[in-house]
């Protein structure tokens, strides 16, 4: 026996303490126990995006093959270990670090690979690729596929929970254009999953798979890179919640009065000039797949209802090379190193989402007391935004609500509230207050469908608002493909109970 398949097989014995074949056989993977006083952030490849949740994980391996993975979960689900599986280290509640104390940990960082094929027009992404990577491979094929702006970000969560991006009005969510994975089991077997092969698990990871397993690798459809693309950023700078309150109005009227096409993708970004201060900046950031010229005969109309005069900024840049245009849209959200895989910054946060559905227009009452908290309660730092989802051609709402397990195929807005804290100590009760506060003002007595990829593990009954009618199937799904329930965290998909 080689030395490195006595060390796993130490490590793993060390670690479940128990003797069975399948523990022993596999080699190459690093494992780091809990160290005594816990995990401290930074060690040992321990990076939690939100500082806010920390769980304390029983053990991290980093396997290297997708038969490791198997071996590591044969020998956890045999314990009763929940485990999890850790791609880009972005969840927002860390449900890649389990979720809470205790778990397994599979980090996928060694399975990171990106292959395409150029005669297929499909790409294969390890389950450890960050989305940064995947743009870069398929720019040197002049291909493209629909997410989010942060090049961080992981492809294993922003797949399985949905995949939003500016290019999904025109191009849907990223798991859109998912045809199929290769998944480890709860009980380590290894299967694939297609439209045509194991087609009701193939359903449920889209929108659910973090519940169902861990996906090693994830092919999509990939496509054409469209010959120009322009970026827009037109900021308020230190308006009148009056003003605030307008410009959510206009956004409103403009996105339901208006045939705006698919090619348009932005959102409306606001927050307080400074906490308490009654005053606010908004800005409307987004892309259009075409001309500048083409995007101002959409987007001025709006401006102009907005306010008669010039935007404090006014930023829109034409590309006719898409990787460049691709590179200034991560810039302008924050994000100027597009090429480095290394994790995301952290934050010490909390947030929630609501889908504002097309059928609904929020009254001028619930915008201002919407306003008014936001600008007025804040004692953190606070930002929301309003991501435009829906219109006739939005390439979101045309799938059927029972196409995937991402069910929210009807909304207009899905809404981020979202705050950081910056103060010393824990994260404050009265962080938690705003942006439960916001929420409920905004949705009333509605209950109204919520994101899960801006994860809230305090969100009451979030198992209609993340999966909605889906829920029910996907519990007898997750008693089929994960009986012992050995991929679980806060959020997961629960077995049914009976």
């Amino acid at each position: 026996m080689k030395p490195a398949t006595i060390i796993f097989s130490l490590l793993l014995v060390a670690v479940f303490a128990i003797q069975e074949p399948s523990c022993t056989t596999t080699t190459g993977s690093t494992v780091y126990l809990s160290p005594r006083g816990g995990w401290t952030y930074g060690e040992n490849d321990y990076f939690a995006y939100n500082a806010r949740v920390q769980p304390q994980p029983y053990a991290i391996f980093t396997p290297n093959s997708t038969a490791q993975v198997a071996a590591i979960l044969k020998c956890s689900s045999s314990k009763g270990l929940a485990t999890v599986g850790l791609s880009g280290r972005h969840s927002y509640c860390t449900n890649g670090y389990g979720g809470r104390n205790g778990s397994v940990v599979v980090d996928l960082q060694n399975l990171a690979s990106v292959f395409v094929d150029k005669n297929t027009k499909v790409i294969v992404a390890g389950g450890g690729a960050r989305m940064g990577a995947i743009d870069q491979a398929l720019a040197k094929v002049k291909g493209t596929l629909p997410h989010g702006t942060s090049p961080y970000v992981g492809v294993g969560g922003h797949t399985t929970g949905g995949g939003y991006g500016f290019t999904s009005r025109k191009w849907g969510m990223l798991l859109d254009n998912l045809v199929g994975i290769e998944i480890v089991l709860g009980n380590g077997t290894i299967t694939y999953a297609t439209a045509e092969h194991n087609s009701d698990l193939f359903y449920a990871v889209r929108g659910a798979g973090h519940s169902f397993g861990i996906i090693t690798q994830f092919v999509f459809k990939y496509l054409p890179a469209p010959p120009k693309a322009t970026v827009f950023f037109q900021s308020y700078q230190n308006r009148s919640a009056a003003q605030v309150v307008h410009a959510i109005e206009a956004y409103q009227n403009w996105t339901k009065s208006i045939d705006l096409p698919a090619e348009l993708g932005l959102t409306l970004t606001m927050s307080p000039a400074s906490p308490g201060s009654g005053r606010g900046f908004f800005g409307f950031f987004g892309s259009y797949l075409g001309s500048a010229q083409e995007l101002r005969t959409y987007l001025d109309p709006l401006l102009r209802s907005v306010d008669s005069r010039a935007p404090d900024g006014n930023i829109t840049e034409e590309y006719t090379n898409y990787a460049d245009f691709l590179i200034e849209v991560s810039n302008y959200d924050g994000n100027p190193n597009y090429t480095n895989n290394d994790p995301d910054y952290t934050d010490n946060f909390y947030a929630k989402s609501v889908t504002v559905p097309e059928s609904v227009t929020l009254s001028h009452d619930t915008i201002s007391r919407y306003v008014n908290i936001l600008l007025n309660e804040a004692q953190t730092s606070p930002f929301t935004e309003w991501g435009y989802w829906g219109g006739k051609h939005s390439a979101i709402n045309a799938q059927p609500v029972d196409a995937t397990a991402f069910v929210h195929r009807k909304a207009m807005f899905n809404v981020q509230i979202y705050t950081s804290y910056y103060g010393e100590g824990p994260f404050p009760p009265h962080g938690l207050d705003l942006i439960n506060n916001l929420s409920k003002t905004l949705t009333g007595q509605n209950t109204w469908e919520a994101y899960q990829n801006y994860a809230d593990p305090n969100l009451v009954n979030w198992q209609a608002k993340y999966y909605g009618s889906a829920y029910p199937r996907l519990q007898q799904l997750k008693k089929k493909w994960d009986p012992l329930n050995t991929i679980r965290f806060p959020l997961s998909i629960e077995q049914p109970a009976h």
